[in-house]
């Protein structure tokens, strides 16, 4: 019996899907983190340095992702289930969702962040690279950086995990699968994103099944993860400005 006939019966089906999701989420937190990095690969660099290095880990951890969390689950949709990208929401001609509505939800979303970056503890760890606080080029690097992440990221999470299940599960309790593995990620991050996590948990899956596809949220996630290094930025400048013109004259 062919693979593909076997993952037609109901229950393997999901069963394989969450089956995939931890093996991809285990392997990515084990080879693909920054730790991992700085463990095993960057200690070969002869011309290491601890500068590049903490910004290496943090590409090293996003474009794992890219891989792990985009590529393979694109993968086993072409390869072991054998269908269309488009029922797992990849598809960019399957999106229903009005740009208006994108745009309408990222105005709502921007005094959150606004809000949000202004707190110490957000602007203690954002952005992660930390040369992107005084380098154009390096908040550009590490911009791009994140889109690669949040492909991943929304790829296998509200892409290839939920839609993956919805058909088998219903849609409440496959966004309840697929915000558990989402918020996972979000354990070691300060208390106000990991709230976050928990609310574009059930927020995302609901625009990604109105859209029929992960581009809306892809585009949101990444505008939150960008955006908010942005402010952070922006604010510790400021910051650090108003430090100084205090700061008695020498």
């Amino acid at each position: 019996m062919k693979i593909s006939e076997l993952l037609a019966y109901d229950i393997l089906y999901p069963v394989s899907v969450i089956f995939f999701t931890v093996a991809l989420y285990g392997i990515y937190f084990y080879i693909g983190s920054s730790e991992f990095f700085h463990r095993r690969v960057f200690p070969r660099f002869r011309t290491a340095d601890a500068k590049n290095g903490q910004a290496g880990g943090v590409y090293y951890k996003r474009l794992s992702a890219f891989l792990f969390f985009g590529l393979f689950p694109l993968l086993f949709v072409k390869l072991v289930y054998r269908e269309n990208l488009r029922q797992f929401g990849f598809s960019f001609s399957s999106t229903k969702l009005h740009p208006i509505v994108i745009l309408t939800t990222i105005f709502a979303i921007f005094p959150v962040i606004l809000v949000s970056s202004k707190k110490a503890s957000i602007r203690r760890q954002y952005p992660e690279v930390k040369s992107a606080l005084i380098s154009k080029r390096s908040f550009a690097l590490s911009a791009l950086t994140y889109v690669f992440y949040y492909f991943g990221y929304e790829g296998l999470f509200r892409g290839f995990l939920l839609f993956g299940l919805r058909g088998y599960t219903g849609d409440w309790v496959a966004t309840m699968v697929s915000m558990s593995f989402a918020t996972l990620t979000h354990l070691h991050t300060p208390g106000l994103v990991f709230i976050g996590s928990l609310s574009t948990g059930i927020l995302f899956p609901y625009f990604v099944f109105l859209s029929g596809s992960i581009w809306p949220v892809f585009v949101m996630h990444s505008f939150i993860g960008v955006g908010t290094d942005w402010l952070c930025v922006r604010f510790r400048r400021s910051y650090a400005g108003r430090h100084l013109k205090r700061s008695p004259s020498q």
